[in-house]
């Protein structure tokens, strides 16, 4: 068969500044700024702990375009292109239950490339580049007790402070369609389960514009 291109990555120029005291103790204490993807990444360190704990920190993406590398298309299922800005927080531990994120981005001129939507009459349909606009991703991951905009999701009474990923500010409008999240979204992580497993409280709304429409109809007669 036809083998797959590699997914590759550019980077122009990354710079690391690690703390020799804290590899001989067995921690690591980097900081690091990256040119990467006609962007920059500035900012940056990461901590790990004896424990085994991960913290990850960036201050400051500017311009990182997302396109060649598909850096998405794992976490979304499609194909996903625009720039990428913003900053984000994220600690990991030994199991999900220590997950602990602050994650405020945006990724402008958003694309989904050709869709593929499953249907039970017509098996899966490719659609044209869907433009998202500016998408905006603002999410949150904590205990229910330290998130204080958030309500109690469904779900959370046999857990009286459980860990919930909250979409604080999730949605799009561009020329295409409308996107948007309402503001008590949760995915909500169950201890000792896998993220498959977590429970979802979602709500969300999509319009598509009429100028989508037209595009599918002038696509499908060829011209």
């Amino acid at each position: 068969g036809v083998k797959p291109k590699p997914r590759l990555l550019s980077i122009d120029r990354i710079a690391v500044d690690a703390s020799l005291w804290s590899l001989i103790s067995g921690e690591v204490d980097a900081r690091f700024e990256a040119d990467a993807q006609g962007g920059t990444v500035r900012d940056g360190r990461v901590r790990v702990t004896q424990d085994g704990s991960t913290r990850i920190d960036i201050g400051a993406i500017e311009g990182v375009r997302l396109g060649p590398a598909r850096m998405l298309s794992q976490l979304v299922g499609y194909h996903l292109t625009g720039t990428f800005q913003g900053k984000l927080e994220i600690t990991l531990g030994a199991t999900l239950e220590d997950l602990r994120a602050d994650i405020d981005v945006a990724i402008a001129d958003a694309v989904i490339v050709e869709p593929t939507v499953p249907t039970k009459q017509f098996g899966p349909i490719k659609l044209s580049n869907l433009n998202l606009g500016e998408l905006q991703l603002a999410i949150k991951a904590d205990r229910l007790s330290e998130l204080k905009t958030l309500k109690r999701p469904r779900g959370a009474r046999g857990n009286k402070d459980p860990v919930v990923i909250h979409l604080a500010d999730v949605g799009a409008s561009g020329e295409d369609v409308d996107i948007q999240f309402t503001d008590q979204s949760t995915i909500q992580l169950k201890p000792g389960k896998p993220i498959g497993q977590a429970e979802l409280d979602v709500h969300f709304a999509v319009s598509f514009k009429d100028a989508y429409f037209d595009k599918e109809v002038k696509d499908s007669a060829g011209d």
